[in-house]
């Protein structure tokens, strides 16, 4: 998982404290103009799925007064510290207010621009931009409407490129979208419970729109199921299963026709079992003992009978017993080494011993 430094968690908190600023100035804004009664006052959320109780700060975002003719557009601008330098910025189009802008560092140049629409006699706080590492340029983009931020878009590292956009739900993030690559395309997909916990992850990686990946996890964060398109082609062909976030199982597809053929067993993380499906029909059985192949029992003919037994020593093949007639017995052991067959026991009468035994 994509981990934040403090820094942008404090950055992000900064964020929910300046829009709740902003959102409360265009209430106080109506006091100020003769043809707005009442502003709506915007509850902009933190965007990190951490709650907050802190107070909004005292309003900065009141228009700035004029008593000239309204040109068609115009940036107003005003020194509300008294320092002698504008920290406040206010854009007009035909009288009617697009966005404002403020200096929260005092440095000169805005860091926080607050987007709103006109609704009525009410001005929406519709977007607000935030410039964090002071290029003059916004890296944060917080959208919503109807006292709450619905998501905000990252660009951390400073390129111009949006790499996280976070989708929010009663002030609680429920989705985060990534870019890990820097390419301008979003490849990974997170989404949470309302306390914060991953639930899903999935991962597009050629970026065709198309999940190569999904990872599943239940209510305590643990990984619970993992599903693969091996072969990219929209499907999935391999499941993973886990408990308390260890390996046990995997169905597989592996010949990519829409039907489980293959299924493993593990025990603590180790593969102890394989069962092979031909023609729709389980027919191979593999044993594995601290990951290694021991011993391996097939199905040749399909007739729902065992009648191969292979047998492996340090997971190289040593042995092999036949059932040709398909009594349900043993007739023939092949002695292997180095993987070519050295002797070979048959029984001829049928009482399951060998009597008759070549060399090679």
């Amino acid at each position: 998982m994509r981990v934040k430094n403090i820094f942008i968690s404090v950055l992000t908190f900064c964020a929910f404290i300046f829009v709740i600023s902003a959102c409360s100035a265009l209430a106080d804004s109506a006091t100020d103009q003769s043809t707005e009664n009442k502003t709506s006052t915007e509850s902009v959320q933190p965007t990190d799925n951490t709650n907050t109780n802190q107070s909004a700060p005292p309003s900065e975002g009141t228009p700035v007064k004029v008593t000239k003719k309204i040109k068609d557009k115009e940036t107003r601008k005003a020194d509300r510290n008294k320092d002698g330098k504008t920290d406040f910025w206010d854009y007009y189009e035909k009288g009617v207010r697009i966005w404002y802008g403020e200096d929260k560092d005092a440095d000169g140049k805005p860091d926080i621009w607050t987007y709103v629409t006109k609704e009525g006699d009410k001005y929406i706080v519709t977007r607000v931009e935030m410039d964090r590492n002071k290029d003059e340029k916004a890296d944060i983009f917080l959208y919503g409407k109807d006292g709450a931020v619905d998501k905000t878009e990252f660009d951390d590292n400073f390129d111009g490129n949006i790499e996280r956009i976070q989708y929010l739900e009663n002030t609680k993030v429920v989705k985060e979208e990534l870019d890990t690559n820097n390419n301008a395309k979003m490849d990974t997909t997170r989404y949470f419970t309302t306390d914060g916990k991953v639930t899903k992850v999935e991962y597009d990686n050629d970026e065709n729109g198309a999940m190569e990946k999904v990872e599943l996890y239940d209510n305590t964060g643990k990984l619970t199921e993992v599903q693969t398109d091996k072969n990219q082609d929209g499907k999935m062909d391999s499941y993973a299963y886990f408990e308390n976030g260890t390996l046990v199982r995997r169905d597989i597809d592996s010949n990519m026709d829409g039907k489980i053929d293959l299924w493993e067993t593990y025990t603590g993380g180790k593969l102890t079992q394989r069962v092979f499906a031909e023609r729709g029909t389980k027919n191979r059985w593999e044993y594995y003992q601290n990951g290694v192949c021991t011993e391996v029992k097939i199905d040749k003919n399909f007739d729902g009978k065992i009648d191969t037994w292979q047998e492996f020593r340090d997971g190289k093949l040593v042995k092999i017993m036949l059932d040709e007639d398909n009594n349900g017995k043993i007739d023939t052991w092949q002695e292997i080494q180095n993987n070519k067959i050295v002797s070979v026991e048959q029984d001829t009468d049928g009482d399951g011993k060998p009597d008759v035994t070549s060399y090679y």
